[in-house]
C-alpha cells in the first residue's frame, strides 16, 4: 500500500464533525430504531445526539462493581461459537490498508487477548453480559474498520458504506453481539475530593485526556481517564468483571504501572495485579481508605460507530487525604497526549467542556453519567450544568 506517513490517514487527523457522523448513523439505521435508541444529551438547551444506542433500563441503576454482587452480572461464555471472518474483497482490501496504516503510522498494535461480548439480558436489577475470549486482532481488522470507512463517507459526502452493509446492517445486528467480534470495554470518569483551597471551595478534581496520536481507538480525541479495552489480566474466566479491568487500567494510566500493560511484549509478571505489587496510590485506596473511594458502572450501551459495547462508569476518591499524600503520583502514560483537570466546582468550565466537539461519543456518554451520578453523590461539590439524558425520537 501506498501511503504518506508523514500526512497520516485522512479520516483520523481531520476535523471530523461529531454531529455529522451521529446524523449519518441515525439515518442509515432509523428503520430499525425501537427500544433501544440513541442517546441524546440536552445541555442548557442544547442537543447534542451520540453514536450509543441504549435504553432508559441500561441507564438507571449504578452497579457498584467493588461489591461481591457485581461479580454475578458478568459471566464466562466457555461454549460461545466461532465468529467466521468476513468473505468479501472489500474487506480484505480495507484490513490490508489498516495493518499498512499501523505500520507507517507507528501505531501500537498487539495481537493480546480480548474479551468478545456474547450475549446480554435485561433484568429487573440491570443488565447481564456474557464473554468469551477472542484477539485484537479479530477486532481491529473486521468491525473496527467501520469507523473509518464511516468518518471518510462523512469527510467526502459519500452515501456508500459497504463494510458496514456486511459486518453491521440493521439495528437487530448491532443488539447482536454474539455475530460478530463484539469486543469495548470501560471508560471511567475519575474525581478525586480536594478540601477548600483559596477562593475554590471544597470540590472534586475531574480528569479528562486527549488520546495520542498512536492508540487505534479514539485517537485525538477527548475521553474520560481511564479508557481501556475489556481483557483478561491472567485468568480469562475469573477475570471477566468490568471491575477487574478498570482497576488494573488505573493502575497503568493513571498511577504509573508498566507492568500491567497488555500492550507491552516484555510482560513477564505471572499475577501482575498481586496485592504484592499495588503501586502506592493503590495501595492507599485498598488497604488505608478501602471506605474512601468507589468504582460505579453507570449505564451500558452499543456503539453504532464501532460496533463496540460500551461500560461508562465512574471512579470516585471521596477520601480527602488520599489527593494530599498520593495526588503527586498521578500521571497519564503513553495513550494520552494530554491531561485536563476541572474543578467539579466550575459550572461553566462544565458546561464548556461538555460542548466540546472534540469528544469521542463514549467518552462524553461516560462524562455525563459520571458527573450525573457525582453529583447525586455529592450535590455540595458538584456544581451541574442543566442536563438531561435521553434519546432520539
Amino acid at each position: 500500500a501506498q501511503l504518506d506517513a508523514a500526512a497520516g490517514p485522512r479520516w483520523r487527523t481531520a476535523e471530523t464533525n461529531r454531529s455529522a457522523v451521529a446524523e449519518r448513523l441515525h439515518q442509515y439505521y432509523a428503520d430499525g430504531f425501537g427500544d433501544r435508541r440513541p442517546v441524546q444529551i440536552d445541555l442548557d438547551n442544547a442537543s447534542i445526539a451520540l453514536t450509543i444506542l441504549s435504553g432508559a433500563d441500561w441507564l438507571s441503576r449504578p452497579l457498584d462493581l467493588r461489591a461481591d454482587e457485581a461479580a454475578g452480572r458478568f459471566t464466562y461464555d466457555h461454549d460461545a461459537a466461532v465468529v467466521p471472518q468476513p468473505e468479501s474483497d472489500t474487506w480484505r482490501l480495507a484490513a490490508a490498508t489498516r495493518l499498512a496504516e499501523c505500520l507507517v503510522q507507528e501505531t501500537r498494535f498487539v495481537d493480546g487477548q480480548l474479551y468478545r461480548m456474547t450475549g446480554w439480558e435485561s433484568q429487573p436489577d440491570g443488565v447481564r453480559t456474557s464473554f468469551t475470549t477472542g484477539s485484537f486482532a479479530q477486532y481491529a481488522l473486521t468491525v473496527d474498520l467501520l469507523e473509518a470507512e464511516t468518518l471518510a463517507a462523512v469527510q467526502t459526502g459519500g452515501e456508500a458504506l459497504p463494510l458496514r452493509d456486511l459486518m453491521l446492517p440493521t439495528v437487530d445486528s448491532v443488539l447482536d453481539p454474539g455475530s460478530r467480534n463484539c469486543m469495548g470495554g470501560a471508560l471511567a470518569l475519575t474525581a478525586f475530593a480536594r478540601p477548600a483551597q483559596g477562593a475554590r471551595p471544597a470540590d472534586f478534581a475531574l480528569l479528562v485526556q486527549e488520546r495520542g496520536a498512536k492508540v487505534l481507538n479514539a485517537s485525538r480525541r477527548l475521553a474520560v481517564i481511564p479508557k481501556c479495552f475489556h481483557e483478561p489480566t491472567s485468568e480469562p474466566t475469573w477475570d471477566v468483571s468490568v471491575g477487574t479491568s478498570l482497576a488494573r487500567e488505573l493502575e497503568e494510566e493513571l498511577f504509573g504501572k508498566p507492568e500491567v500493560d497488555t500492550t507491552l511484549d516484555t510482560r513477564r509478571t505471572v499475577d501482575p495485579m498481586h496485592p504484592d505489587l499495588l503501586t502506592g496510590p493503590m495501595r492507599y485506596l485498598t488497604e488505608t481508605s478501602p471506605a474512601g473511594w468507589s468504582m460505579e458502572c453507570t449505564g451500558f450501551g452499543f456503539n453504532l460507530l464501532t460496533g463496540n459495547y460500551e461500560f461508562p462508569c465512574l471512579v470516585a476518591v471521596h477520601d480527602e487525604g488520599f489527593w494530599h499524600r498520593c495526588g503527586g503520583d498521578v500521571e497519564s502514560n503513553w495513550e494520552s497526549e494530554r491531561i485536563t483537570l476541572v474543578s467539579s466546582q466550575d459550572r461553566a468550565g462544565l458546561r464548556s467542556l461538555a460542548r466540546n466537539p472534540a469528544w469521542s461519543d463514549e467518552g462524553l456518554f461516560a462524562f455525563v453519567l459520571g458527573l450525573r451520578r457525582l453529583h447525586e453523590l455529592h450535590p455540595e461539590r458538584v456544581a451541574l450544568p442543566h442536563l438531561e439524558i435521553g434519546f432520539t425520537q
